[in-house]
C-alpha cells in the first residue's frame, strides 16, 4: 500500500482502520525519510486526528506529525550543512507545507491534552519546526514551555517517550546562533538527562542524553555547573567505556566541555577518574572524530590557569607522544596533541617537562613546528617547544640537539604574528641557558634577522626580539657580546629611544644599552683604551643624547634608568623631575628587567 492510500484510510470512520493505518504509517516515516515527505500534503487529515476523543489515535497521530517535521527538520539541516541550493525547493516543501496545514496551530491546542504521549509528540514535532526554522521560540509557546514538556516525557514516559523526549531536546541544539540552553536548564531537564546516563540497556538514548547534555555544558560557567551539581560528571565517565561507540563520543564530548567550564569544574572531572578510561579511547580508537574529540578533550583536562596538579595529568604524557609521533596523524589531532603538551609544561613543573622530554618527543616537535603544511599545528608546536626550552639547561640542549635553531630561523620570517613572537620567545629562552647555547644560536645566523625584528616589527614581535639581544649581551661572554655589536644591534637599539615608543621596549633598550656599556668597559681595560669604546659607537648613534631626552620622559623608572646611565658610563648627572606626569602610554612605571619583556601572550 503506497503512502496516500495508507493517508486515504485516515478519513474513514472505522477507528480501528484509522488506528492501523497511522501505526503503519509512523513505522513508515520512522524508517523511510521519503514516506515523511510524501504524506506532508496531507499533515492537514493527522493535525484533525489530534482532537480525536480516542486516546490512542490521537496519540498515533501526534507521533507521525513527530516524525514528519523531524525528517523535515534533517533535511532542511542537511542543506545548510552541505550549502545545496538544489535542497531549498525540498526546504520549502517540506516546512511550509506544515505551515500551511495549520499544523502549528492544531498541535498547540494539544499541548493542554491530558495524556502525557500526546503532549511529548505534540511538543516534540512543534519542537522540529522550531529548528528546521532557525527559530528559539514557536509563536504561540514559549521554549521552556516545550523544553518543560520535554523534562516530564524525560521522567515520567515509557520507553518510547523517553527516547522521543531526549531526540527532541538533543535537536534542538541544532538550532544556530545561540540554542536555547537556558531555557533547558530552567526547564529542568539536566536532572532527567543524568538520570538516563545510566540506563545501559538503551544505547540510544545514552547517546542522546549525552550529547544534549555536551551541548549544554557549552554555555556559560554556571549553565554548567548544574550539569556538575545534578551529578553529572561519574555517569559521563562510566560511558567512556560503553561498547556503543556513538555513546562513548557523546560522553567525550560532554566531558570536555565540562571541563573548559574553568579549573574547579576541570579538577572535579580529573578527581572523578576520567584519565585512564579516555586514554584508552585514545589507544584503541581508529576514528579520526574520535581521536578529534578526545584529544580536545584531553587538551581541556590539562590547561593552565591554573595548572591542574600534575600527578592527576602525568599518564596522558607517552600517549600525547604516541600520538604525535604517527607520520600520517590527523591534523587536528596533531594540533590538540601539541596544545595539550603546552599545558602540561606550562610554568613547570620541572618534573612535567622532565616526563614530555622523556617521552622522546622533542624531534617531532621540532619537525612540526618546521615542516607541517597546516600553520595551526606549526604554532601548536612551537608552543610547546617554548615551554620546554623555557625549563633547564639539559632540556634546552635536548631540543637544540634535535636542530631546533634552524627551524626557529625559518620562522622568524613567518607572515604570522603569532609565530614571529613565538619563534622569539623560544630563542629568548635558548639564549637564558649556559654560554654554549648562546653560540649555538650565534652560530645560526638569527642574530642579524633579530635585530631587525627589533627595531621594525610590530610592538609584541620588537619585545621578544629585543629580549633576544638582551639575553646576549646580558649572559653572553664578551667576545660574544663583541660579536653583537658587530652586526650592528646598537643603532637599531638606539633608535628605539625615543618618547613614543612603548615604556616596555623602552625599558628593555635601555637595559641592553646599559649591559652593552659594561662590556665595554671590560674591552677598554682588556686592551688598555683611554676610555670605553662603546660609548663611542652609541655616540655616533645618538644614543647618548636620546638618553639625555629620556631623562625627562612621563615614566619615572625610565627616567632614573636614563639618569643611571649617563652618570655610571659618561659622568653626567642629571636633575631629575619628580613630579613628571604620567607616562604617555598611560603608565606611571616599568620594569627592566629582561625576564619580564616576553610574558606568556605574547606566544599564544
Amino acid at each position: 500500500m503506497t503512502t496516500p492510500q495508507l493517508v486515504k484510510r485516515l478519513s474513514g470512520h472505522l477507528s480501528f482502520v484509522k488506528l492501523s493505518a497511522l501505526r503503519e504509517l509512523h513505522q513508515r516515516i520512522e524508517k523511510d525519510a521519503q514516506a515523511a515527505i510524501d504524506a506532508i500534503g496531507d499533515v492537514s487529515v493527522l493535525v484533525g486526528l489530534l482532537s480525536s476523543c480516542c486516546r490512542s489515535t490521537a496519540t498515533e497521530a501526534a507521533k507521525c506529525l513527530a516524525a514528519i517535521a523531524a525528517a523535515a527538520a534533517d533535511v532542511v539541516i542537511d542543506a545548510r550543512q552541505r550549502a545545496a541550493p538544489a535542497d531549498a525547493l525540498v526546504e520549502t516543501d517540506a516546512i511550509d507545507a506544515l505551515v500551511e496545514a495549520d499544523a502549528i496551530s492544531g498541535l498547540l491546542q494539544q499541548l493542554s491534552w491530558p495524556d502525557l504521549a500526546v503532549r511529548v509528540y505534540v511538543a516534540s514535532a512543534l519542537c522540529s519546526i522550531a529548528t528546521s526554522r532557525r527559530q528559539r521560540v514557536v509563536v504561540g509557546v514559549s521554549m521552556t514551555s516545550l523544553l518543560g514538556v520535554m523534562a516530564r516525557g524525560l521522567n515520567g514516559g515509557d520507553a518510547a517517550i523517553q527516547l522521543e523526549a531526549a531526540t527532541a531536546v538533543r535537536e534542538l541544539f541544532a538550532i544556530e546562533g545561540v540554542p536555547p540552553i537556558q531555557e533547558a536548564v530552567d526547564a529542568g531537564v539536566i536532572q532527567p538527562l543524568v538520570g538516563l546516563l545510566s540506563d545501559s540497556g538503551r544505547p540510544t538514548l545514552q547517546g542522546d542524553a549525552a550529547c544534549a547534555l555536551a551541548n549544554i555544558a557549552t554555555g556559560t560557567s554556571e549553565q554548567t555547573q548544574a550539569i556538575v551539581d545534578a551529578g553529572g560528571i561519574p555517569p559521563l565517565i562510566q560511558l567512556l567505556s560503553s561498547p556503543d561507540g556513538d555513546v562513548r563520543h557523546q560522553a567525550v564530548c560532554a566531558l570536555g566541555n565540562i571541563a573548559v567550564g574553568g579549573p574547579a569544574a576541570r579538577d572535579l572531572v580529573l578527581a572523578a577518574g576520567v584519565m585512564e578510561p579516555l586514554l584508552k579511547v585514545l589507544r584503541e580508537s581508529k576514528k579520526v572524530s574520535m581521536l578529534r574529540s578526545a584529544s580536545r578533550t584531553l587538551a581541556n583536562l590539562c590547561s593552565r590557569q591554573p595548572p591542574p596538579p600534575f600527578e592527576l595529568v602525568s599518564p596522558a604524557v607517552p600517549v600525547v607522544a604516541e600520538l604525535i609521533r604517527r607520520p600520517d596523524q590527523d591534523a587536528k589531532v596533531l594540533r590538540q596533541g601539541c596544545l595539550a603538551l603546552s599545558h602540561l609544561t606550562y610554568e613547570g613543573p620541572d618534573e612535567a617537562i622532565e616526563a614530555v622530554v622523556g617521552s622522546g618527543v622533542c624531534s617531532r616537535l621540532v619537525e612540526l613546528m618546521g615542516g607541517h603544511d597546516s600553520h595551526t599545528v606549526r604554532r601548536h608546536a612551537l608552543c610547546a617547544f617554548g615551554k620546554i626550552v623555557a625549563g633547564s639547561e639539559v632540556h634546552t640542549q635536548e631540543m637544540v640537539d634535535c636542530g631546533a635553531i634552524p627551524s626557529l630561523k625559518a620562522l622568524l620570517s613567518s607572515p604570522r604574528r603569532n609565530v614571529r613572537k613565538g619563534a622569539c620567545f623560544a630563542i629568548f629562552n635558548i639564549m637564558r641557558g649556559n654560554r654554549d647555547q648562546v653560540q649555538a644560536v650565534i652560530d645560526s645566523g638569527v642574530v642579524p634577522q633579530v635585530i631587525i625584528m627589533a627595531t621594525t616589527d610590530v610592538p609584541s614581535v620588537q619585545k621578544g626580539a629585543l629580549s633576544v639581544i638582551i639575553n646576549g649581551v646580558g649572559l653572553g661572554s664578551q667576545a660574544q657580546v663583541e660579536y653583537l655589536v658587530g652586526c650592528g644591534c646598537v643603532g637599531p637599539l638606539c633608535d628605539l629611544l625615543v618618547d613614543g615608543i612603548e615604556v616596555a621596549i623602552l625599558g628593555g633598550a635601555l637595559v641592553a644599552i646599559h649591559n652593552f656599556l659594561c662590556v665595554g668597559e671590560q674591552v677598554q681595560a682588556r686592551d688598555g683604551l683611554p676610555h670605553n669604546p662603546y660609548c663611542d659607537v652609541i655616540e655616533q648613534a645618538d644614543g647618548q643624547n636620546r638618553i639625555s631626552q629620556l631623562t625627562h620622559h612621563r615614566d619615572e623608572n625610565i627616567r632614573n634608568y636614563s639618569s643611571a646611565i649617563l652618570a655610571t658610563h659618561w659622568n653626567i648627572m642629571v636633575d631629575i623631575d619628580s613630579d613628571t606626569d604620567a607616562g604617555s602610554d598611560g603608565t606611571d612605571s616599568t620594569n627592566t628587567s629582561s625576564d619580564e619583556t616576553l610574558s606568556e601572550d605574547n606566544v599564544e
